[in-house]
């Protein structure tokens, strides 16, 4: 009985990963943006995403954390969305290695969805 509890916890933590399922197709390691232009982002969801996101831009080494957009709304389920985010004042930073978090509009540190390493050029 202790066994299929402990199951029973385990599917349920499982599942709990898998609600999100926002999938953010671009930029990625073959799109790539500029500095002082708007940045494209492309993405879908499904019913159980949340209805909006806010977007960080990220970066282990070196090291770079930055919300670059406060709100998005998550559009219909199943359907391709794109949004042109403004540059900051200054630009995106340049470099290689960053990504994109779609996080929380509320609580920036439950991440939704990740992007593939891009670069931002001059």
């Amino acid at each position: 009985m202790r066994l299929l509890n402990i199951l029973i916890v385990v599917i349920a933590l499982l599942c709990s990963f898998s609600v999100d399922a926002y999938l953010l197709k671009s930029p990625n390691n073959n799109v790539s943006w500029q500095s002082y232009r708007p940045g494209r982002i492309t993405w879908t969801r499904v019913e159980t995403d949340a209805s909006a996101f806010a977007v960080k831009l990220t970066r282990a080494q070196p090291p770079y954390d930055a919300l670059i957009y406060r709100h998005i709304g998550g559009g219909s389920p199943g359907q391709d969305h794109s949004y042109d985010i403004p540059p900051p004042k200054g630009g995106f930073p340049v470099g290689d290695h960053f990504r994109l978090n779609l996080v929380d509009v509320h609580n920036h540190g439950i991440i939704h969805a990740q992007s593939n390493e891009f670069t931002i050029h001059r």
